[in-house]
């Protein structure tokens, strides 16, 4: 007699149509859960379209998985690992997601073919189909500290989220709404956030320490197009205000010069302007003559033109705006370069790194000037920004595509590195000064910090182990830029700690799990005049550990959006 199967056995696949699981459940999202609570990972997992609405999920880890179109509302997600995931038209309002991990998550809309509700049939009877466009949303959700770092997040609605001290750097993100969402300490470095609505939202810090110092949010960002009416920005958020203030002037400018009619011909402005002026003019030309084409309106006209117009002119706006942002951070790389060609010395490494890349001087140059990398001279102006990018390539959170050389101006030491090179895809190079053959010292390791360098070029006893063996570098360098300018005392742990740049070029120290100000052991913020301060989870103390009681500090002049 042949056994039965049972009709309760349920199967999870991988996103390659390969078992991964295979148990009895009610249902395909028991069974998910089962695993979830069991330890099992879910890593590349196919769960798309699934029911997982109201589920526990936390720390769960589904790295790589595909949850196209899947249900997660009201489900508990803490501490859950999403990276590389593809989230698209995921339905997610009201999920508790603190401290999850959505790095590198694809959140673009989703098209899926559904049949109509009210039956239609084709001709061979089988059900006609629409196209439905899904979007993603986390409409009240819970997700402080979350991480978006790297995701591409793309009409997303994330109204009245709680959304405190999450990161997002070198995140896309566009046309997505954070309306009435919390936003405290949020980290936009090297983000792109273009066209979304920060509407009522509130970004201001919540640090017990002067404005000053506190770290700038947008530090390296491309921010542009979005709106902010009602948005609360605080002191360390510069991008969104010059975006604001930006945005501001363009809507009244334009609303003016339409309603104030000052050209007769209203007719002869085609609908898409910018599209035929780009066609002849380019985008440049297309602003500039769009803009002045409307200080000629002389008479009135309707709402919905007002409205064309604006969009029109804001839309080219934040192109030509966000242009002028690239174009500036790539005049810095080319000054920085600059300096770091002024002495010999320092010169042939960083020759050296660019002949290997980019050949001849002019080539050099151009891709300076293309930000295909930037130069930090490791001076006390710009120490903090070196100690940041060491610390982001640390602990993996790179948001920056091209490459950063860090040039250490000290004087000559056989053991520690000259310069170090941050690579975008997480990978690392270390120079050393001239070894008594006359040769500059290179070694590389790859993203996974294992070592690639050249054979025979690094004595054996430089290294501590295949995969450790860059952090002995790194310390060495990162003591040496320290020690030059009179803070050897310093010191943090990249496992737990980021170090960041305040906006007055102060060197703080936050926690990497909620943002707060916190070193044990040293100082957590170190002003430019080498100032020391010192935080425990963002309470102040002496240098004694005595705890130092004052009010919060409010910021002078908290700037706030368009009313």
């Amino acid at each position: 007699m042949t056994p039965r199967k049972a009709t309760n056995l349920k199967q999870i696949f991988d996103i390659e149509g390969k078992l991964l699981y295979e148990g009895r459940a009610s249902s395909i999202k028991a069974l998910v859960e089962q695993c979830a609570k069991a330890g099992k990972s879910l890593k590349r997992a196919n769960l798309k379209h699934l029911d997982l609405m109201h589920l526990n999920l936390s720390r769960a880890d589904l790295s790589g998985a595909c949850l196209d179109g899947a249900k997660l509302r009201g489900s508990k997600l803490e501490h859950t690992i999403f990276t590389g995931a593809s989230m698209r038209g995921v339905a997610a309002s009201g999920v508790d997601a603190v401290s999850a991990v959505f790095a590198d998550v694809d959140f673009s809309p989703y098209e899926v073919q559904r049949a109509y509700d009210d039956g239609r049939i084709n001709a061979d009877g089988s059900p006609q189909t629409r196209t439905v466009r899904l979007t993603a949303d986390f409409v009240g959700a819970q997700m402080t500290c979350a991480r978006f770092d790297g995701a591409k997040v793309h009409e997303v609605d994330f109204k009245q989220a709680a959304m405190s001290s999450s990161s997002y750097v070198g995140a896309h993100i566009r046309k997505s709404s954070f309306k009435d969402t919390y936003l405290h300490n949020a980290d936009w470095a090297d983000a792109k956030i273009v066209g979304n609505a920060f509407d009522g939202a509130n970004m201001t810090p919540r640090m017990n320490v002067d404005a000053r110092h506190l770290p700038d949010r947008t530090r390296n960002a491309t921010i542009v197009g979005n709106s902010y009416q009602r948005t609360e920005f605080g002191s360390c958020n510069r991008g969104f205000v010059r975006d604001a203030f930006a945005v501001g002037k363009i809507r009244l400018a334009t609303l003016g010069l339409v309603t104030s009619g000052l050209f007769v011909a209203t007719s002869a402005i085609p609908f898409d302007l910018e599209g035929t002026m780009n066609a002849t003019l380019g985008k440049t030309a297309t602003f500039i003559l769009a803009a002045s084409a409307l200080t000629w309106i002389k008479t009135p006209v309707e709402d919905w033109f007002k409205d064309k117009a604006i969009d029109v002119v804001a839309g080219t706006s934040v192109k030509l705006r966000s242009a002028i942002s690239e174009m500036w951070k790539r005049g810095k790389s080319i000054g920085s370069l600059a300096v770091a060609l002024m002495s010999r010395g320092h010169a042939d490494h960083v020759e050296m790194i660019l002949k290997r890349r980019h050949g001849g001087f002019f080539e050099r140059f151009s891709a300076a000037a293309k930000g295909e990398y930037d130069v930090v001279v490791c001076d006390r102006q710009h120490l903090a920004e070196a100690l940041a990018r060491i610390s982001e390539m640390m602990n993996g959170r790179i948001g920056h595509k091209h490459s950063v050389i860090l040039v250490r101006m000290g004087d000559e030491a056989f053991d520690i590195p000259r310069a170090l090179v941050v690579n975008g895809d997480g990978g690392l190079e270390a120079l050393w000064d001239e070894n008594t053959d006359g040769v500059i010292v290179h070694k590389a390791w790859d993203e996974a910090k294992i070592p690639i360098g050249e054979r025979g070029h690094v004595e054996a006893g430089r290294f501590l182990a295949p995969f450790n063996s860059h952090i002995s570098v790194v310390s060495k360098f990162m003591t040496a830029i320290l020690a030059e300018h009179g803070l050897a005392d310093f010191k943090v742990r990249h496992e737990t700690h980021l170090v960041r740049q305040g906006l007055d070029g102060s060197i703080v120290v936050t926690k990497q799990k909620d943002g707060r100000l916190d070193n044990l052991g040293a100082p957590t913020v170190i002003t430019p005049d080498n100032k020391p301060l010192y935080f425990r989870n963002s309470v102040a103390y002496d240098a004694q550990g005595q705890r130092i009681r004052r009010e919060e500090p409010q910021p002078a002049g908290i700037p706030v959006g368009p009313r």
